[in-house]
């Protein structure tokens, strides 16, 4: 049956289209949350809002509408075009299980207890509402494909059903397929003449040993063994200069593979007469390490893992008066360099319609649609959490903000969180996913729109608690000055206020960095 024909006959917005892409050492994969109302005729009546929520699996906002010059991502950039992209928005933990268990239910992994995948939120800590069974009862058919929820025992082994999703969430038996040829076409986008290290690709002199994640699943391919690579000591046996390029050209390749299903999505999206009813939000669950720091992976709080890019396209806002169709542009027809191919074109991305540099969290999409499609919103947790609370801030009066009147001031959040374990004071074997119970460690990373503060703290497992008198280490990174986070300041005598300020702040956490009038906030500190 074609996707048309089932789109037709459920009466939904879209039911299924899932790009999976393994190339070399990495995979990129597209899932999809589709939050329909259940009949075109009841949107156009009743003004009901479609959602289609796209989550990529590691994805780094490493893309032609945020400035790279490198990708190729033709359809990611077109939805830029129309909606508005998001320059700092964070993940809140660097993992997929934590992070996607934390926007779903807009609880941080400390209220989650949550920093493996060892765990079901609903028996642990609380019966927690998510954001698609929130849409589910309030009237909405909520549809799983691909990976939402990450799989296993973290959502139940149900991906969280029957509470959030209207029926079985269907995930594609990707498996069948690992060790089948990839496109290698999409290589060919990326020469690897082309690809370049890291700008930062050496482990920064004054980074704490804590802080370093040995990429341990990368390690356990039988190429990468072969290699003998060594992480029991400084320098933690950096890959060949050679193997790093063919990585790096493998993950654009993922990308610009993703894109090209994407842009397919999209288009039948058009074609099904959809697109005028349906919200649109991209994500990545969280960054990816493509050398930076010699790290590979996710695994910690530095910017390129918890940094993701965010695009948000709302038609009724944003292409009001007249709203351009997507029309889907096949990635293979482009070069990223320019040539005297006739037959291909150099890739100029699309600039966003609308973008801003306003801090964001992911567990601030929860409360964002749920306004956007004007039911309930969630109110801000308490010290003392119920079932149905947020840990983020909707974000939708920032994008009428936006949209409407940019020039005025608007008062937002002035920080934003992640957090990273580990179980030892340097690299060992687990290092990258520790189980809780190997956890004695905690790194409290807070971000401003300048400076980026990590504090490596005592971690009590069983309590779930830190142990902010016993600080293991610092990181201080000032991003104006040193974008890369090569240069840890966090001893320099001219940032020593800085740090015992922002040590303050991180310590008091994401409620003291509100708008004014949210809590009940003490003197706020100084913006930085």
């Amino acid at each position: 049956m074609s996707i048309e024909s089932s789109l037709y006959r459920r009466h939904i917005a879209l039911l299924i289209l899932i790009g999976i892409l393994v190339i070399s050492v990495l995979g990129v994969c597209i899932s999809l949350l589709i939050i329909p109302s259940k009949v075109k005729e009841q949107v156009e009546y009743q003004g009901k809002t479609n959602v289609l929520f796209i989550v990529v699996d590691d994805l780094r906002p490493a893309l032609g509408c945020y400035g790279d010059k490198r990708a190729i991502t033709p359809n990611i950039d077109q939805l830029a075009s129309k909606g508005m992209l998001f320059k700092n928005a964070y993940a809140q933990q660097a993992l997929c299980a934590p992070s996607r268990t934390s926007f779903l239910t807009s609880r941080r992994p400390d209220s989650l207890h949550l920093y493996d995948a060892g765990s079901y939120w609903r028996k642990t800590v609380g019966d927690f509402v998510t954001l698609p069974q929130h849409f589910k009862d309030h009237g909405y058919e909520t549809i799983s494909v691909g990976k939402i929820f990450h799989h296993g025992i973290v959502s139940n082994k149900t991906d969280d059903f029957p509470y959030s999703w209207t029926e079985q969430p269907y995930r594609p038996p990707t498996q069948e397929y690992r060790m089948k040829p990839f496109p290698k076409e999409y290589l060919d986008l990326y020469p690897i003449g082309s690809m370049d290290l890291a700008p930062n690709h050496t482990i920064p002199p004054r980074m704490p040993k804590i802080s370093w994640n040995p990429w341990t699943d990368i390690r356990e391919r039988d190429d990468v063994k072969q290699l003998n690579v060594s992480f029991e000591d400084k320098p933690y046996g950096p890959l060949p200069e050679d193997f790093q390029l063919l990585i790096r050209q493998a993950y654009y390749a993922s990308m610009s593979y993703m894109d090209d299903q994407l842009g397919k999505l999209l288009q039948v999206l058009e074609e099904t007469g959809y697109a005028d009813h349906t919200d649109i939000v991209l994500i990545g669950d969280h960054g990816w390490s493509l050398g930076e720091h010699q790290e590979w992976c996710k695994y910690s709080n530095f910017e390129v893992s918890v940094n993701v890019p965010l695009i948000v396209y709302m038609p009724d806002i944003m292409e009001k008066k007249t709203r351009r169709p997507f029309r889907y542009e096949p990635v293979l027809q482009y070069t990223s360099k320019p040539n005297n191919n006739s037959e291909q074109k150099s890739y100029i991305p699309y600039p966003p319609r609308f973008q801003t540099d306003q801090l964001v969290e992911l567990v601030d999409l929860f409360p964002t649609l749920a306004e956007a499609a004007n039911i309930a919103v969630p109110p801000l947790c308490k010290l003392y959490p119920s079932t149905f609370c947020s840990e983020g801030l909707s974000f939708y009066p920032l994008i009428e903000h936006i949209v409407t009147d940019p020039w005025i001031d608007f008062a937002w959040k002035t920080a934003v969180f992640s957090q990273y374990p580990r179980p030892a004071l340097k690299p060992q074997l687990n290092s990258d996913q520790p189980a809780l119970k190997d956890i004695k460690y905690m790194g409290y990373s807070i971000r401003t729109s300048r400076f980026r503060y990590t504090e490596w703290v005592r971690f009590d497992n069983r309590l779930f608690k830190p142990d902010w008198a016993v600080i293991i280490s610092r990181e201080l990174y000032d991003h104006e000055n040193d974008p890369l986070e090569v240069n840890n300041v966090s001893d320099e005598e001219e940032y020593s206020n800085l740090v015992i300020e922002l040590s303050k702040r991180n310590k008091l956490g994401w409620r003291h960095e509100m708008p004014p009038g949210l809590f009940d906030n003490p003197p706020r500190y100084g913006v930085y």
